[in-house]
């Protein structure tokens, strides 16, 4: 039995109907294509896999043409040489696994990572500009003061030798323990998405690909090069992400003349595995149906309202703020209605607007 299947019969894993292998750019590669309509390309994140985007194609299948992709090492998508994950290499051999579809998206979204491997890929010619990117909680900027430099030295460290991502692997295997890692990312997704999470972090290799993205991933490059992005970017940000902050979004709004942003309560890191997540703004943005949360400022705003540290709307800070952070959110609101701007709430969650 080959790795994929081996990963595939884990529980909860299965791969949809829709799915197949592709020989490309010397690997094979776990694509699924759904849907009809222009061409959308969908990109997950480090240490996930194309069931990032289940929820998305349920609601965009007779909307777009989908193709959606495991990056090399995660999913069932084969593994490449632990050099070989850089942010370049991986869009480039994205851009030919594309080509050798006959894919051409007219627009493209990615979650976390995903996002940077979409810029990427337009900045260096891998694909033809598209319509739109949507990036979705982008990690998109370097961490930043000492984080910077000791960050990719600490995953360099713990992807050597694959002893760290077995010791993962096997803390993953522990009940409850993928739940609660993914409920650190701000809020935990429904239980069936838990449970493909679980079968993926158990596998040390998925996990030491993981590792080998982490080690190699070179931000600070895309942060100079990014200017030069001339195709629509649209900034999906959720108020509760505790792994990438949505201030990210803001900081990468002020530099671009092309890019929005739409900030979203109530939704953390994996805002598209959520109940009510970020599915029906993925739509509006891709689609250009409507227009919703033009922040003008939100970076000074969001800094007037709120310490840089606690992202507006944020759970904990709104615990340590206590009984004075209502009127900071309002004070919040009436500066975006002021600059002609919306704060979204995705209507499943109104009715916890003023819970937390």
């Amino acid at each position: 039995m080959t790795a994929a299947a081996e990963l595939s019969d884990e529980a909860g894993f299965g791969s949809p109907p829709d799915t197949r292998f592709v020989d490309a750019a010397g690997i094979r590669w776990h694509v699924r294509s759904v849907g009809s309509g222009p061409s959308l390309l969908l990109i997950h994140g480090a240490g996930s896999s194309i069931h990032t985007w289940d929820g998305v194609a349920d609601r965009l299948r007779s909307d777009f043409a989908m193709t959606i992709v495991d990056l090399p090492g995660h999913g069932l998508t084969q593994a490449i040489p632990a050099q070989a994950m850089t942010l370049d290499n991986i869009a480039l051999r994205l851009g030919a696994l594309l080509g050798s579809l006959g894919v051409v998206p007219e627009f493209v979204a990615g979650h976390s990572a995903g996002a940077a491997i979409a810029i990427r890929m337009v900045l260096d010619g891998r694909i033809s500009p598209p319509q739109q990117i949507v990036a979705v909680n982008g990690a998109l900027m370097q961490w930043q003061n000492i984080a910077r430099w000791l960050f990719p030295q600490l995953a360099r460290v713990l992807a050597g030798g694959g002893i760290f991502a077995r010791i993962l692997a096997a803390r993953a295997a522990q009940p409850g323990a993928v739940e609660r890692m993914l409920a650190g990312t701000g809020r935990a997704p429904p239980a069936a998405s838990v449970a493909k999470y679980e079968a993926l972090l158990r596998d040390p290799r998925r996990v030491q690909a993981t590792l080998d993205m982490m080690a190699r991933w070179d931000l600070g490059t895309l942060e100079q090069d990014m200017p030069r992005l001339a195709v629509p970017l649209e900034l999906i940000a959720c108020s509760d992400d505790l792994a990438v902050s949505p201030d990210v979004a803001f900081r990468i709004k002020e530099r671009l003349q092309l890019a929005h942003v739409t900030y979203l309560r109530n939704l953390g890191h994996l805002a598209g595995r959520q109940e009510g997540g970020a599915h029906r703004n993925l739509a509006r943005s891709a689609g250009d149906v409507e227009d919703i949360g033009r922040l003008a400022q939100p970076r000074k705003m969001a800094a007037q309202a709120f310490d840089q540290r606690l992202p507006l709307g944020h759970a904990r800070g709104n615990r340590l703020l206590g009984k004075d952070v209502q009127p900071v959110i309002e004070r919040f609101r009436a500066g975006l209605e002021a600059a002609g701007c919306e704060l979204f709430i995705p209507p499943v969650f109104e009715r916890f607007e003023e819970a937390d």
